[in-house]
């Protein structure tokens, strides 16, 4: 299964991009930081694709994950360490990096510094923008305004 995705979105990515399309993808925060055994390789992707577009949510990562007690509690750290992961694995290819941030809680209410730790992280890694997703469709007032 490895190599199963890389394989279908080349084969995609052939027949699309002569129609001038451009290709993407989203993968698990995980992804980059050790073999998730579902085929997703940001290394081999990164050469096929446009962009890849990580779920970086701070809220889906254990205690322990990237050495931090609280993942969720440090947003920034969080983003931060799986965008690092996510360059060392996409170095050779020429795919955009673009993370997928949350602006959402699992555990209660969204806080404006929660969602802005993520994304000063995705600028300091100099990703290619982001990407908010709130699965109710409310997003935080005043997360997008200058920082």
């Amino acid at each position: 299964m490895g190599v199963t995705i890389a394989r279908f979105v080349h084969y995609a990515t052939k027949r699309l991009r002569p129609m001038g399309v451009r290709v993407s993808v989203d993968v698990f925060g995980l992804s980059a930081t050790r073999d998730l055994g579902i085929g997703q390789s940001p290394r081999r992707l990164s050469k096929i694709v446009d962009a890849i577009y990580p779920m970086v949510y701070p809220s889906h990562y254990g205690p322990g994950e990237f050495g931090l007690d609280s993942p969720v509690s440090v947003p920034g750290r969080t983003v931060g360490r799986s965008l690092r992961d996510f360059r060392r694995q996409m170095r050779r290819g020429n795919a955009q990096l673009v993370p997928w941030l949350e602006d959402f809680s699992l555990s209660g209410t969204t806080t404006l510094t929660h969602v802005q730790e993520q994304i000063r992280a995705a600028r300091r890694w100099k990703s290619g923008g982001f990407l908010l997703w709130n699965p109710s469709g409310v997003y935080t007032e005043g997360a997008l305004t200058s920082q």
